[in-house]
């Protein structure tokens, strides 16, 4: 984990890139900046992995009459895949 957060790093960055490159685009430079940040956070270059760790706003929805599920049945699921992967190239989608 770095210190000070990912976004304390990625505005490091992003204030040395602004004097390296100076005409570079204020957003794009934001944004490159983080993912660097991102990027040394994770150490891989697996673009799951890097997505998945980029920090972004969200709000919780609240989903009224939409089915649940529990842990047990995920570590169930989880198991079951690898002993017999049914799953194989399919997207299992789980939010919370």
């Amino acid at each position: 984990m770095l210190v000070g957060g990912i976004e304390t790093v990625a505005a490091a960055i992003g204030a040395d890139m602004a004097v390296r490159l100076p005409g570079q685009n204020k957003k794009q430079r934001e944004g490159l900046a983080l993912l660097v940040a991102t990027a040394l956070d994770v150490r891989g270059v697996n673009l799951n992995e890097l997505a998945a760790a980029l920090p972004r706003a969200a709000e919780r929805l609240d989903l009224h009459g939409m089915p649940k599920i529990s842990r047990a049945d995920v570590a169930h699921f989880i198991l079951a895949e690898a002993e017999n992967p049914a799953f194989v190239h399919k997207l299992a989608v789980i939010s919370y």
